[in-house]
């Protein structure tokens, strides 16, 4: 059907290979995914991180919180930037969106 979206709701099966990611996740803590994102959607990501590079958004990531954060490059070297739909790019609502289809089909098919 084309030009109509696709509901995260009434999608039964967006991931044909469901139990294959469960248990990849359950016995290896990590799965790849062939395709999860397309091309474009991959380009539309760089050029968001590019973006917030520019915008100088990225923090360096550290350990604890509070009054017990700190940064320490011996645990972590890393730098993040946290993530809200009320600022997110679009290519980052859409890694957003996929991300909560995979987590609603993970769901279906462990719990049902």
């Amino acid at each position: 059907m084309a030009g109509k979206s696709r509901s995260l709701s009434t999608d039964p099966s967006p991931f044909p290979n469901i139990e294959h990611v469960a248990e990849s996740l359950a016995d290896k803590g990590f799965v790849v995914i062939d395709n999860f994102l397309g091309e474009e959607q991959i380009q539309a990501l760089h050029e968001a991180i590019a973006f917030h590079r520019e915008e100088d958004n990225f923090r360096k990531a550290g350990i604890g919180n509070a009054h017990l954060f700190q940064v320490d490059k011996e645990v972590r070297g890393d730098y993040i930037k946290w993530i809200s739909r009320g600022e997110a790019r679009p290519a980052t609502l859409f890694f957003m969106d996929r991300m909560e289809e995979l987590m609603q089909s993970l769901s279906r098919s462990l719990f049902l």
